[in-house]
């Protein structure tokens, strides 16, 4: 999956001038699609990692923490970035998407040290069993 994202990122930041104007022709929505490819583009490896932690913690039955972790990255990360990035700072939609691009990162880093946590502690006790 990671793998399939890095690839996606490498086109849209590489070609994301290219992919615009295959359907736009005005410079100045050429120009901001190109950069919204660039943030987008980043964003898809954290948004892989964090589907593949989601997914198996779901596997696990552990609900409740991805559930903490995605209110606190969404609602306390992404949405006040957001709102800085595209408002305060003046850097429109990529601001906007870079916000909730760093909401993403830091839900794919906290689900997945939630996952190792577990899943060593699991380890751990089997272990000793």
């Amino acid at each position: 999956m990671t793998l399939w994202m890095i690839g996606f990122t490498i086109l849209m930041v590489g070609w994301g001038d290219g992919i615009a104007r295959l359907f736009l022709d005005e410079p100045e929505v050429i120009a901001a699609a190109t950069a919204i490819f660039v943030t987008v583009g980043v964003m898809q490896i954290f948004d892989g990692v964090k589907s593949v932690a989601l997914g198996a913690l779901r596997g696990v039955l552990d609900n409740d923490w991805p559930t903490r972790i995605s209110l606190v990255a969404y609602w306390l990360v992404a949405l006040p970035l957001s709102i800085v990035f595209g408002f305060k700072l003046h850097y429109g939609a990529p601001g906007v998407w870079a916000g909730f691009g760093a909401g993403l990162a830091v839900a794919a880093i906290l689900l997945f040290w939630r996952f190792l946590r577990l899943t060593r502690s699991a380890e751990q006790l089997s272990r000793h069993s």
